[in-house]
């Protein structure tokens, strides 16, 4: 995702999971002052100022980072404070951008944006480096079996977007992401390894809204030509109707979406 406008339907239902899960999460992990913590995916920066950033320990600094340079110009220019500095990061490099030395941070943490990398040992390698001994994680991760993704997934089989699309991906591919994601921190280094499989829920008061979302979050629609690009978000609309995890209030046409998540925490 690269455009901060776009970003920012996205940004309820994200902000809203991040909240739970530090309120449910946080008090397992150790704090101390003088902290130095990394958000990797920080986006238009919102949840990195209005949920990270107010619950930094005393003079504790807060590195935001995400691969899109639109994002980071954007952030440097409405998301500043004090102790946040924003950087342009793509963390599944095997050469990282930055010069953060090994065992930089404290803390990193990843919420919602994990699932659009496409070399998860290396991003995790990377998380893995840039922590320091005893340094701890919190990563949200969504699932394959997100009802969007599945949508999307069912049109790329149709030949006529499928040769628009065959090369662009969403989702990294497991039918069992718990054990997945375990097993790539551990594999990695990781200790104390905790993954949790939680059922989340997002409410849009119209399919309207609900589409803002599906139109900002997928990544093909601007891969297609500009003449089909509305033909092809209509039939991802058609499809999502007759989604089980989505479900249509009759009376108020409100919209709610269930999907799944993983946490996973660790240490080093």
């Amino acid at each position: 995702m690269e455009d901060p406008q776009l970003m920012m339907n996205w940004n309820y239902m994200q902000k809203k999971d991040v909240i739970e899960i530090l309120e449910e999460y946080k008090h397992h992990m150790d704090w101390k002052d003088g902290e130095q913590i990394l958000d990797i995916g920080c986006g238009i920066g919102d949840i990195t100022t209005s949920v990270l950033y107010p619950i930094l320990p005393m003079n504790s600094v807060l590195a935001a980072a995400d691969v899109s340079p639109d994002m980071i110009q954007f952030c440097n220019k409405y998301k500043m404070r004090e102790r946040i500095r924003y950087y342009i990061l793509d963390i599944q490099q095997p050469q990282l951008s930055t010069d953060w030395e090994s065992e930089t941070f404290d803390k990193i943490f990843s919420f919602s944006c994990l699932h659009w990398i496409h070399d998860y040992s290396q991003a995790m390698a990377n998380i893995h480096y840039l922590l320091k001994h005893t340094g701890e994680i919190l990563l949200l991760f969504l699932t394959p079996d997100n009802p969007i993704y599945l949508a999307f997934h069912h049109l790329l089989m149709i030949p006529k977007w499928k040769r628009f699309l065959k090369n662009v991906t969403w989702f990294y591919q497991t039918d069992d992401a718990l054990t997945f994601v375990e097993n790539i921190l551990r594999r990695v280094g990781f200790q104390g390894i905790r993954c949790f499989p939680k059922i989340k829920r997002s409410d849009y008061h119209s399919w309207e809204s609900f589409m803002e979302l599906v139109r900002a979050i997928n990544p093909y629609t601007r891969h297609l030509p500009d003449e089909i690009q509305a033909e092809f978000l209509y039939e991802a609309s058609e499809v999502l109707k007759q989604t089980l995890h989505i479900m249509v209030d009759q009376d108020t046409g409100a919209v709610m979406m269930e999907y799944n998540v993983i946490i996973a925490m660790a240490f080093k």
